[in-house]
C-alpha cells in the first residue's frame, strides 16, 4: 500500500522540482512499508542519511533559484528549509538514543512535506516559470 501518492494537484509545474518531490515521497513510502513489515528500525539509519543528503540537494536547487531571481519570499522559505533540517537532525539523534517513535517521524515527514509542497512551494511556481524554469 502506498501512503503518499503523487497527484497532478501537487505539481509545481516545474519538472525537475516535481521529480525531486516524487523522490522524497519515495523515501516516506519506503519508511511506511518498513513500518508495516516491522522492519523500520532496520532502515532508519540509511533513511536518515538519504533524507539528509536529498533534502540538501532539493533545497539547494530551490534556494539557487531564489537567489538567482531574487524571489521575494526567499527568506521565509529558506527558514522553513532550515527548520526542517534542524528537526530532522533532532529526530536522528533521538533515533540514535533509541528515544524516537517511528510513527512520529513518519507523521512529521508526511505532514511537513504535504504542507510545504501545497503551500510554500506552490507560491513560487508561477514566479519560477515566469523566469524560464520549466
Amino acid at each position: 500500500m502506498v501512503l503518499l501518492e503523487w497527484t497532478p494537484a501537487l505539481s509545481v509545474d516545474i519538472k525537475s522540482i516535481d521529480e525531486q518531490h516524487k523522490k522524497l515521497f519515495g523515501y516516506i513510502n519506503k519508511l511506511d512499508d518498513a513500518l508495516e513489515q516491522k522492519r523500520a528500525k532496520e532502515i532508519l539509519a540509511q533513511l536518515f542519511n538519504d533524507l539528509e543528503d536529498y533534502t540538501h540537494t532539493h533545497f539547494g536547487l530551490e534556494e539557487m533559484y531564489f537567489n538567482k531571481f531574487d524571489y521575494k519570499d526567499k527568506y521565509a522559505h529558506v527558514a522553513e528549509h532550515t527548520e526542517f533540517i534542524r528537526r530532522l537532525a533532532e529526530m536522528k539523534k533521538e533515533m540514535q538514543d533509541e528515544a524516537m517513535d517511528v510513527e512520529d517521524l513518519l507523521g512529521f515527514l508526511v505532514d511537513w512535506l504535504m504542507h510545504h509542497i501545497k503551500g510554500t512551494d506552490h507560491q513560487y511556481s508561477k514566479f519560477f516559470r515566469e523566469h524560464g524554469v520549466v
